[in-house]
């Protein structure tokens, strides 16, 4: 009874678990876009400032800055990350013999 109550309890964490941290490709995409862009402009930006500070330690302090934020917005799972659609689109099921699977130089014969 007790093993069965742990089980169940197991299989709810993992559910609730696997729809909170899990990230489509789509979402992937979008975190790898933002941390570029501002990974750049925290490195222009950066420049900029050490340039016209004449201080290469606060260059690398925006940079750093800009790495953190990056990085505080793509690692985590946030909601615009995660998959918006509510259902997953599936495609239909094909047959083993059907030519979708094998390209024209491997045709099966």
């Amino acid at each position: 009874m007790v093993l069965a109550l742990i089980q169940e309890a197991g299989d709810w964490l993992n559910n609730y678990m696997g729809r909170w941290w899990y990230v489509d490709y789509k979402g992937q995409a979008r975190a790898e876009k933002m941390f570029q862009v501002i990974l750049v402009l925290s490195g222009v930006i950066g420049w900029i400032y050490g340039f016209l500070t004449e201080s290469m330690q606060n260059g690398m302090i925006v940079l750093g800055g800009g790495a953190a934020l990056s990085s505080l917005l793509t690692i985590p799972p946030w909601f615009w990350l995660r998959p918006q659609e509510k259902e997953l689109k599936w495609h239909e099921e094909l047959d083993e013999d059907d030519p979708k699977l094998y390209p024209s130089w491997e045709k099966k014969e």
